[in-house]
């Protein structure tokens, strides 16, 4: 892997959620210099919530590539994003047998959120959790705000997986409201 490609990766992971253009541009940078195209559709896919098509594009313009260029990018970020609906519906699928497992089991289930707002397959687990009658814990409330006084360094290791504060925040916001539905269920 070209060293520049990590750098350029690596700050789409960093200015994400922040700069959906700035993200855009780092990846398609890190594609020019790399040329992997299985990196580059993993990139996307890992930031399809933040970056879309509209935005590439501009990107690409915006870095002077060719029409050959703009055209793979683009045919790369299809790839990435194409069976999106079908991995919905896995999800939700997935989902319910969870749930189903754990009541069969005498266990209450909680359905959270990923540490950032609108990520993929939320809607659905949240809808789920409403329909089923689960606990849903919006942790990614916590992280922005945990986010705005700490560098994502302090949150997350490289890969974008919670590290150990990470998964501290995300503890605290399930038991806090695993306490208030135990609260509720009690005055009832």
């Amino acid at each position: 892997m070209a060293p520049l490609a990590v750098i350029w990766r690596t700050r789409a992971r960093i200015v994400g959620d922040r700069d959906p253009r700035l993200a855009a541009e780092s990846l398609i940078l890190a594609w020019l210099d790399d040329g992997s195209e299985n990196l580059t559709v993993q990139a996307f896919q890992i930031h399809r919530q933040v970056v879309d098509g509209d935005t590439l594009e501009g990107s690409c313009r915006g870095l002077g590539l060719s029409v050959d260029q703009t055209a793979e990018v683009l045919a790369l970020f299809r790839r990435a994003t194409a069976g999106a609906e079908r991995a919905l519906t896995v999800l939700d699928s997935h989902l319910r047998q969870a749930v189903g497992r754990c009541r069969a089991l005498g266990s209450e289930p909680v359905l959270v959120s990923y540490p950032w707002p609108d990520a993929f397959g939320e809607s659905v687990a949240r809808s789920l959790a409403e329909e089923l009658g689960v606990a849903w814990v919006a942790v990614h409330e916590a992280f922005s705000g945990a986010r705005s006084a700490e560098p994502d360094i302090e949150l997350f290791v490289r890969d974008g997986h919670c590290n150990d504060r990470g998964y501290d925040l995300m503890a605290e916001a399930v038991a806090h409201a695993v306490e208030a539905r135990l609260v509720v269920a009690g005055a009832g």
